[in-house]
């Protein structure tokens, strides 16, 4: 199950291949890159709680990476939307307190 606050880099597909697999708290694989030493998935370390490490390892991956430029662009959108309700909604006098 998807979490609304999780990172779009954990979203990142196509043709079925996940860019990204989490593997601990403090590291994931990209599914992509192979590991010159095991020949398996590149293991990159993470800091807890941070993706920042994997958004700058998505460049290496153009397909991926114009994929990940179209979602937080709908993310963006989508607050964007919500905020213009919220504020419409506060401008109209619609918040009533008992």
């Amino acid at each position: 199950m998807s979490r609304s606050n999780e990172s779009p880099v954990w979203k990142l597909e196509i043709n079925g291949i996940k860019l990204f697999t989490k593997v601990s708290a403090t590291e994931a694989q990209c599914n992509v890159c192979v590991d010159a030493v095991t020949n398996g998935p590149k293991k990159i370390k993470l800091t807890t709680g941070n993706t920042k490490v994997l958004h700058d390892h998505v460049s290496k991956h153009p397909e991926y990476k114009k994929q990940l430029d179209v979602l937080k662009m709908q993310e963006a959108n989508q607050v964007k939307a919500q905020k213009g309700s919220l504020d419409k909604f506060l401008t109209k006098g619609n918040l009533q307190f008992s």
